[in-house]
């Protein structure tokens, strides 16, 4: 495949180059703090905020599809959330996602809120149209009345010319195996240059062996078109996984292992983003379909549960939000992910197996 200029140009590590998030926010200063100051108390709050939120939960009866097991994370009803879901906002024409100019710069997108609520954006959701397809790097609250660029990922490596002037939310995320690692990108990103951004090469590469593998065609090498080819399969995984009363998030397993997790502020949160999780999720599971017709082992409950106290002690790493909020990374030698806290409150977090 010939990459053009604007690929060619991305295609080195977006790392070195943090030109194109100047547009928007200073990201030199953020530079110079990268990190909050890490004082015993701030620390303190840190833990505590983790260890009241998953303190608060309860594992829930899994689910089980083929390969792929579900475990329920239920908690208080708590708030109704104060913010719109992405495909809401796009929805009630009340959000306008872009190229952040006609020329484009394939690691960002402009996101314009018009309306009067906050919009989530979480990490990994994908956004088709425009130049190409991209995928979010972190999670983020856009504030009502306000424009930001975002963070994204190139996830249709053969295409750099317009399909929409706008772009479109897909059903989906990023498959979980990618999310992963994007996520650790991110956070090594943040952590030594103080930007968000993932190792593009690395997204296409692993895009490229996904497809491969699952034996998906694309003209244009986008991740979209993998989804596509095993739609049916995909989507039975989605209707076997229901949401369960008072969930507010859940651990995902493959073939007996966990994967990963997600965890909302509110139900309602759960409930709207749950098939486009599930899909990502799903993906994988058929990517990993065992050669034999055995059942997955299972997972036990005790172990979900010790994972859960193992994320509330991971080691966090807070940073300057784009948007609203703060973001922190959280990392150990065996999980990386990370979280949206606003006003002492984990509004969305992801975690993952390495």
């Amino acid at each position: 495949m010939q990459l053009t200029p604007a690929l060619r140009t991305c295609s080195r590590d977006p790392r070195k180059s943090t030109a194109a998030y100047r547009t928007c926010f200073d990201w030199q200063a953020i530079r110079q703090r990268r990190n909050y100051a890490v004082t015993a108390a701030i620390h303190d709050r840190v833990m505590n905020i983790l260890r009241d939120t998953f303190s608060a939960l309860s594992v829930g009866t899994p689910q089980q599809f083929e390969n792929l097991s579900v475990f329920p994370l239920i908690g208080a009803p708590g708030h109704m959330p104060s913010y719109e879901t992405l495909d809401e906002a796009l929805g009630g024409g009340r959000l306008q996602v872009t190229e952040t100019s006609e020329a484009g710069s394939v690691p960002e997108i402009k996101v314009l809120n018009g309306g009067d609520r906050s919009v989530l954006i979480i990490d990994g959701e994908e956004l088709v149209g425009a130049k190409q397809n991209r995928t979010v790097n972190l999670t983020i609250l856009v504030p009502a009345r306000s424009e930001i660029v975002v963070p994204v990922t190139c996830v249709e490596a053969g295409r750099w010319h317009p399909r929409s002037r706008q772009f479109s939310s897909s059903p989906r995320t990023h498959f979980a195996e990618g999310r992963a690692a994007k996520s650790r990108q991110v956070t090594e990103s943040l952590r030594t240059l103080g930007t968000p951004a993932a190792d593009q090469g690395e997204v296409w590469r692993s895009i490229a062996a996904k497809a491969s593998r699952l034996q998906a065609h694309s003209q244009t090498d986008a991740m979209a078109d993998v989804f596509e080819a095993h739609a049916v399969s995909v989507d039975a995984y989605v209707h076997a996984i229901r949401v369960a009363p008072g969930q507010r998030g859940a651990v995902f397993a493959v073939n007996g292992a966990v994967a990963g997790l997600d965890l909302f502020d509110s139900p309602r949160a759960l409930e709207a983003l749950l098939p486009k999780l599930v899909r990502g999720y799903a993906i994988d599971a058929i990517d990993r379909r065992p050669a034999t017709q055995k059942p997955a082992r299972p997972v036990s409950r005790e172990s979900v549960d010790e994972l859960l106290k193992e994320v509330a002690q991971l080691e966090a790493s807070r940073f300057p939000a784009i948007g609203s909020g703060e973001f922190w990374r959280l990392s150990s030698s065996a999980m990386s992910g990370g979280a949206l806290v606003e006003s002492g409150t984990v509004v969305h977090l992801s975690v993952f197996s390495q």
